[in-house]
């Protein structure tokens, strides 16, 4: 009998569940961090995790793993791209001046993704081409507040960077302080071992008169 990863995995997702899955990752601004270091990385782990926890709490989506959500993102992207390049092949992007998608275009949450584009010319190029001017500067404007927030996190980034390299600092320099400190308790320890050898090498200190002087006296 196939387990419920199995059987899940073999589910496509839903409309309800894509838009589900962007409006989760739209919250979760590091995900799109193009940054690739240990904090960075670490904050976009624990973001997939709180994004996991919160698809899965819902009744109407299929349970998934991490992996099969990141998986579903990157094609959501890869549609909205490839979708967005078949408008400039019809000419409806040249109608509104828009750009061509750039690589770090990110879907809209309930934004449509389609998988195909229709040419058909009997489709009013105008309506659509109103949709899609609306559409991206609704897009402008998340993009900017995104840009905002991402900013942010990199800043805050920074100043946890920053402070665990003064913390590392401060640890080194009372490292370096200890072992001084040390050694110079153990050249004393030194010194006060070779005084007492010397000593000992010396013998007991002599009398002023020995006890037969003192008799002829």
């Amino acid at each position: 009998m196939a387990s419920v990863d199995s059987v899940a995995a073999k589910i496509t997702f839903s409309a309800d569940e894509k838009d589900l899955l962007v409006s989760l990752v739209k919250r979760e601004k590091v995900i799109e961090d193009k940054r690739t270091n240990r904090v960075t990385n670490k904050l976009k782990a624990d973001a997939w995790e709180r994004i996991q926890k919160k698809y899965n709490s819902h009744d109407f989506v299929s349970k998934r793993e991490i992996i099969q959500l990141k998986r579903c993102w990157e094609k959501l992207k890869r549609a909205i791209k490839e979708a967005q390049s078949q408008e400039i092949k019809c000419g409806l992007s040249s109608s509104n001046g828009s750009p061509p998608p750039s690589e770090d275009y990110v879907p809209g949450e309930y934004e449509v993704v389609p998988h195909t584009v229709d040419c058909d010319p009997a489709l009013s190029a105008t309506t659509m081409a109103t949709d899609l001017i609306t559409t991206r500067q609704s897009n402008i404007l998340q993009g900017r507040e995104e840009q905002k927030q991402l900013f942010l996190i990199r800043r805050s980034i920074l100043m946890i960077e920053k402070e665990i390299a003064a913390e590392k600092l401060r640890s080194l320099i009372e490292i370096n302080r200890t072992k001084e400190l040390m050694e110079v308790e153990k050249l004393e320890h030194q010194r006060e071992l070779h005084k007492i050898e010397l000593q000992h090498a010396l013998g007991p200190p002599q009398k002023l008169g020995s006890d037969s002087q003192l008799q002829k006296s």
